[in-house]
């Protein structure tokens, strides 16, 4: 099935669940398909007819739940990076933070708020198209960045890093994870690090859907002008090395190093965790916070 809409898979076990993501999403832009059951969720996405864009999954369901239907799905090739959201009424931090270590890109608990699911919807199109993008210029500097041992790249702005992440993701062809996790990282660096975008700033202006905007609007501001962050390269024969470095104070890194339960239903705030669990051999932050560096253990392929 072709649409130049987004698709969206929906799962729930319980038809009045997947009414009122139908009445939330009629409007829309998206175009949704429904499934009551695990198993006919399966058999949407092992049809070649469909492709979706992102998954919303209920966890509790009698067949296969949701998270066991999230693993299946990561293994299928055409799903490897699209993100899923899980759906459920299950609150406790633990079973929340479950959800996030098994690959889920977002956690929404029920009663499902239509504002909430259409702000995460949107950063999970976001993360796809960025994904997407990887993916189809990965090949492109494979030769030239396959030479390099050594090297410094300065970057200030959000095009400067999809920039630089695109060409160096051809270092790392069999791992997509790896250049998504130094995209989270560079972008820390900018917003947090030059810019002093706060995290409750960030919450608010992505609730607003203006947090790029306030990005812009900071890097024209006469104190940012000259600030850039740094990208440092340093390989051998079985590993990479990159150390990150923003002209920032520095934050409390290490309460990022984990997926904290107090703010697991914030926005944002996982990226570090999840580079730190899915893209990288090793993560370290230097005091007081505005140097990172990461390890990327080269194994033959």
């Amino acid at each position: 099935m072709t649409n130049n809409r987004p698709h969206l898979l929906a799962v729930d076990d319980e038809e009045i669940n997947l009414r009122i993501l139908e009445h939330y999403l009629s409007d829309s832009d998206y175009q949704v398909t429904f499934a009551q059951s695990s198993n006919q969720a399966w058999d949407y996405l092992t049809n070649a007819d469909y492709q979706f864009d992102v998954l919303l999954l209920d966890w509790v369901m009698p067949d296969v739940d949701g998270l066991e239907l999230l693993k299946k799905a990561k293994e299928l090739e055409n799903y490897k990076h699209v993100p899923a959201i899980m759906i459920s009424g299950l609150s406790a931090p633990s079973a929340i933070s479950k959800g996030l270590n098994a690959g889920a890109f977002y956690y929404l608990t029920k009663p499902l708020g239509q504002d909430v699911l259409f702000s995460v919807l949107k950063a999970a199109l976001n993360e796809l198209s960025s994904i997407r993008s990887l993916v189809e210029n990965q090949d492109k500097f494979t030769d030239a960045f396959s030479l390099i041992n050594h090297g410094q790249f300065n970057f200030r702005t959000l095009h400067d890093v999809n920039c630089l992440v695109e060409s160096l993701s051809s270092m790392f062809p069999h791992n997509i994870n790896t250049p998504i996790g130094l995209r989270e990282l560079m972008i820390n660096a900018i917003e947090h690090g030059n810019l002093g975008i706060s995290y409750q700033e960030k919450t608010h202006l992505m609730e607003i859907d203006q947090w790029e905007e306030e990005v812009e609007r900071r890097l024209l501001l006469n104190e940012n002008t000259d600030k850039n962050a740094s990208l440092n390269i340093d390989k051998n024969s079985d590993r990479v090395e990159i150390t990150i470095t923003d002209q920032g104070i520095g934050f409390d890194w290490e309460e990022f190093l984990e997926i904290d339960n107090e703010r697991i239903t914030d926005p944002h705030g996982r990226g570090i965790a999840i580079a730190k669990l899915f893209s990288f051999d090793d993560l370290n932050y230097v005091a007081p916070g505005n140097i990172v560096k990461v390890r990327i253990d080269l194994r033959p392929q």
